[in-house]
């Protein structure tokens, strides 16, 4: 009996240490707002990874460059998003990557 509870436990305990949580979030700049000289807004057909981002603005234009004095106003709406991130409780290694696409 006492193996059964000791196996129950433990799988209980590796259940809970490698959960993950979402957490809402607000978006925050990684520079501070003076940093910003022009937005452009770019939408790619193609996928980009770690290895080929260097080519991004050599193989597109982008779809829009908002006026300077329109900076402060998209930033403002900008850092009004929210969005959710995922926690994980108990990491374990994983690989990970970044895309840029749409």
């Amino acid at each position: 009996m006492k193996k059964v509870i000791t196996l129950l436990i433990s799988l209980l305990l590796l259940v809970c240490l490698s959960s993950c949580a979402n957490i809402k979030k607000e978006v925050e700049l990684s520079q501070d707002r003076t940093n910003v000289v022009s937005i452009e807004i770019y939408n790619s057909e193609r996928a980009y990874y770690e290895r080929d981002i260097h080519g991004f603005l050599e193989e597109n234009e982008p779809i829009w460059v908002l006026e300077s004095e329109k900076n402060s106003d998209f930033l403002d709406a900008l850092c009004a998003f929210e969005y959710e991130e995922e926690k994980v409780f108990f990491p374990i290694p994983m690989d990970g990557g970044c895309d840029y696409q749409g």
